[in-house]
């Protein structure tokens, strides 16, 4: 019997929210519309970078085009700074070391671009 345990990363794994907020406040601030506070992004996140920006830009400018710049923006600003503040939630690394002991296979699922994710894992979680 393969015993097997999925894991979101952000929001389960780790607290990324910061990050994400800084990074996107700066793609926000590049392109020259407003910033919002780093708990704003809660509603924000969780269906993707395109779907932050769709909520993240005025209404009016969140458009296909304009979503496309601020996550290239993001991304560039992203690639630098994903660790800067995103720490793993309390008690998971001894979580993942449990369940290790017993023998699960551990995998996460994440709707996060993979270079990101990998990274994060690899930096957080190198075991």
């Amino acid at each position: 019997m393969i015993k097997l345990v999925a894991f979101d990363l952000d929001g389960t794994l780790v607290n990324s929210l910061e990050d994400l907020a800084d990074s996107a406040n700066h793609a926000l601030k590049d392109l020259g519309y407003p910033e919002h506070d780093v708990n704003e992004y809660r509603y924000f996140v969780g269906s993707g970078v395109d779907k932050l920006f769709e909520r993240a830009l005025p209404s009016e400018h969140n458009d296909a085009q304009t979503v496309k710049k601020a996550r290239a923006v993001f991304e560039t600003y992203y690639n630098r700074s994903y660790c800067n503040k995103t720490v793993p939630y309390e008690s998971v690394k001894e979580l993942l070391k449990a369940l290790e002991e017993r023998h699960y296979k551990i995998a996460v699922l994440s709707n996060k671009p993979d270079t990101f994710a990998r990274h994060i894992l690899d930096t957080l979680f190198p075991d």
